[in-house]
């Protein structure tokens, strides 16, 4: 399952990339047909990567929301929903021990 994360996040980093080589195409092309000073450029930039951080900031906080998704489409469960179940049994087995002893 962990290999199905790896490639979600390695799809969004190439994603990420890629977007960020086009937008500076777009912004090397615009300056040299005269449409963008150096200063809208250097601006442009930054202003994206401040979309970037708050993209990626956004994709750490909906990763675990993503991951539980996955793995209950696969039909398994988080670790913690086992350790809740393990507790829960241990519960069942002492009433049921405590009712044998009765």
């Amino acid at each position: 399952m962990s290999d199905l994360v790896d490639k979600g996040i390695t799809t969004f980093f190439a994603l990420w990339l890629l977007a960020h080589e086009l937008a500076d195409d777009f912004i090397r092309d615009t300056i040299e047909k005269g449409k963008m000073t150096p200063e809208e450029k250097k601006k442009f930039l930054d202003e994206f990567a401040v979309r970037v951080e708050e993209g990626k900031e956004e994709l750490k906080k909906s990763i675990p929301e993503i991951t539980s998704r996955a793995l209950k489409e696969v039909g398994l469960v988080p670790a913690e929903e086992v350790e809740k179940l393990k507790v829960r049994i241990d519960e069942l087995e002492e009433k049921i021990a405590s009712r044998e002893n009765q």
